[in-house]
């Protein structure tokens, strides 16, 4: 499968390549992040560095309650656009009289109530009192709607309230909940374009049945707490719930909820494992960025030291992520590490969602990867706030310990001189088999050459390569619970088409999807668009890294360059390696090279060019054989101690000393 990554070719040649196992467990692969001054980010007195004071930001001037600045008020969410007048600044308890409040009391029952009848209706499969309203007056002022469901919400959180535009004749007068200037609540409507009483806005009152749908399920309390989070602007405290669905819902009880949830609360994720249904919160970037402005923090990182277990990059910022409630393209790291291994290393979060952890103590925050307590991150230490995030690429390198098991086919003195050849002469920089998809076979099968050549359904085809028939079976199939929880990018790209085909797509049809039409193209392009910005990224370095390793395979040989283009805009092209990228472009069906280069963006991805070098040479190697030197076909064990620096692959490493090409 290596060949698949375009990794074809040996720095230090080997007559016979020598075989071992690797990663039986993840300590047999120990990552240490090396900072950007040198200091192992796992030695006991390691300290993360502390904030930089700056004019823009001062740390101290912002706790000091003597501090001239006056404090920055933060307004509940939504409230620009409410004015701040008249019967607009009225409370939501004022809102709500107690003659409307005994009405709809009167009218739809008690919380208690609705959900028991909900919960009848449901055996009786008979849903008519759903269809029960009222109508409490018509309000032409914008912000005085939005005040209104709101406090609705807040009161009856199983009713919901709609506004209806009613048309009359010009110049009528009808009853105003409005009516700020005639009296016995009655006043004329003034409109924008110079009429009078053109259209009259209603607010209309009916059961939630979505709400009454998750009480039914798993209680008021459940219930209650989605809604608070998601229509109360109460999204800076924590939502996380776990729950389960009764023991006779059906596939296509569940299958409704989790809909319902994508639709009303599109800002809640929904995870099932082991039968347990956890529900986080989890803010949207825009409402983030908003509410940064409004706290002035828009620029404050919190930086995290931690050691993970058994996770890729992407689950490590899932659990980041969710644990502290900021989207998932917001987690930064300074580079990627090996899934099955320990690694020590720095991440950041925007501050905003930061809860401070206590100074002291040797308490460690541990968060489990649901359904694997054996795959889990440890945050060991915080330090912030910061101006800026932990930058790709911002580190000294990494010091890696890794414990080969069984090595066969050549002795310990014979791994010690390669390992010191290696040391003197380097090894190829290919980029290694973490960057790529553990399904690729062929070279020009990849995700990301896919999407940079604009073949949307083959980028579908591939992503889903690894659920055999699930792309054929589209539109009858395509849905999450055919899909392993393991294969996180097919659960993306289907979780995208579904939606699509709900909302977009509907009469899209199987014949559309095997004849490749038109109509399947623009759904599997805007599928992949719809994936989360994290995935994408993945799949165009991915692409990135792909054309690499195919150049510095054809280049490599005397007169290597000391450094190769990692193809994108801005990059300068040396005249002697054109032709060179020109074929390997050309194999990967990815058109003329002028034109690869001028993209700066790539399904919202930017494209950036940059140098790397072609040859690495680890630095400060060491070998402890477990046992004393034997013959070639008596395994041993050893354990590899080495630095590299950044961007560099301690399997490509263990690829070169072995001299076998083995995806571990």
């Amino acid at each position: 499968m290596l060949l698949a990554c375009g990794i074809e070719k040996f720095r230090v040649q080997s007559e016979h390549p020598a075989t071992a196992r690797l990663k039986q467990i993840p300590e047999d692969f120990v990552v240490v992040e090396v900072d950007p001054e040198g200091e192992r980010t796992d030695a006991p007195a390691y300290k993360l560095p502390a904030p930089r004071a700056t004019a823009a930001a001062p740390l101290e001037a912002c706790s000091d309650s003597t501090h001239s600045t006056p404090p920055i008020v933060t307004p509940p969410s939504g409230a620009d656009s409410v004015p701040d007048m008249g019967p607009s600044s009225m409370s939501m308890e004022d809102l709500l009289g107690n003659g409307l409040r005994d009405t709809l009391q009167g009218l739809f029952g008690s919380k208690s109530e609705a959900v028991a009848m909900y919960i009848t209706c449901v055996d009786r499969s008979d849903f008519s009192f759903a269809t029960k309203e009222c109508n409490i007056g018509f309000f032409d002022q914008k912000g005085k709607r939005e005040r209104l469901h709101r406090a609705l919400k807040a009161e009856f959180p199983y009713l919901r309230g709609e506004t209806r535009r009613r048309s009359h004749s010009k110049g009528t007068v009808a009853p105003s909940a409005d009516n700020t200037s005639g009296k016995d609540g009655v006043g004329i409507h003034a409109h924008g374009d110079g009429s009078n009483g053109a259209h009259d806005y209603h607010v209309v009152v009916t059961y939630d049945s979505d709400f009454l749908q998750v009480a039914y399920l798993f209680g008021e309390v459940v219930a209650d707490a989605i809604w608070m989070w998601s229509f109360l602007d109460t999204h800076d405290g924590p939502l996380h719930l776990t729950a389960e669905f009764p023991a006779g819902a059906t596939k296509e009880t569940r299958r409704s909820f989790h809909e319902m949830m994508a639709r009303r609360h599109p800002k809640i994720m929904c995870r099932v494992s082991n039968g347990r249904l956890s529900i986080r919160g989890i803010p949207g970037r825009q409402e983030k960025r908003q509410r940064n402005v409004r706290d002035g923090s828009a620029s404050h990182f919190t930086h995290f030291l931690v050691r993970k277990r058994n996770l890729d990059m992407m689950e490590l910022r899932i659990l980041l992520a969710e644990h502290f409630h900021v989207p998932v393209d917001t987690v930064c790291t300074a580079g990627l590490k090996d899934k099955r291994a320990v690694a020590y290393q720095r991440c950041s979060i925007p501050r905003t969602s930061w809860q401070p952890c206590q100074e002291g103590g040797d308490k460690v925050l541990h968060l489990i990867w649901p359904g694997d307590p054996t795959s889990y991150v440890e945050i060991l230490e915080a330090s912030g706030p910061h101006t800026v995030p932990v930058a790709i690429g911002e580190l000294r390198g990494n010091m890696f310990t890794i414990h080969l098991r069984d090595v066969r086919g050549m002795s310990p003195s014979q791994m010690t001189q390669r390992v010191r050849q290696i040391e003197t002469q380097g090894f190829l920089n290919y980029f290694g088999q973490q960057r790529f998809s553990e399904n690729t076979k062929c070279v020009t099968d990849h995700v990301g050459v896919h999407i940079l050549a604009g073949r949307w359904p083959e980028a579908v085809r591939c992503l889903l390569s690894g659920v055999p028939g699930l792309y054929n079976s589209f539109p009858a199939r395509m849905e999450l619970r055919h899909v392993p929880a393991t294969s996180r990018d097919a659960q993306c790209i289907v979780q995208a088409l579904s939606q699509l085909h709900r909302s977009k797509f509907a009469a899209l049809t199987e014949a559309d999807v095997l004849g490749c039409t038109g109509y399947w193209k623009e759904l599997c392009y805007e599928a992949l668009h719809k994936v989360p910005y994290a995935f994408r990224a993945l799949w165009l370095h991915a692409a990135q890294g792909l054309i690499f390793n195919r150049a510095l395979s054809k280049l490599s040989g005397p007169g290597l360059p000391a450094v190769l283009p990692l193809l994108g805009y801005g990059v300068t092209l040396e005249d002697g390696i054109l032709e060179t990228l020109g074929e390997t472009l050309a194999e990967l069906g990815l058109g003329p090279l002028d034109n690869f280069v001028q993209q700066r963006k790539v399904l919202g991805v930017a494209m950036p060019g940059a140098m790397r070098a072609t040859v690495v040479r680890p630095v400060n190697c060491s070998l402890l054989f477990d046992a004393a030197d034997g013959a070639k076909d008596e395994g041993f064990s050893v354990t590899l101690s080495f630095f590299l620096p950044p961007s560099s692959y301690a399997t490509i490493f263990l690829r070169e000393v072995l001299g076998c090409d083995t995806w571990w």
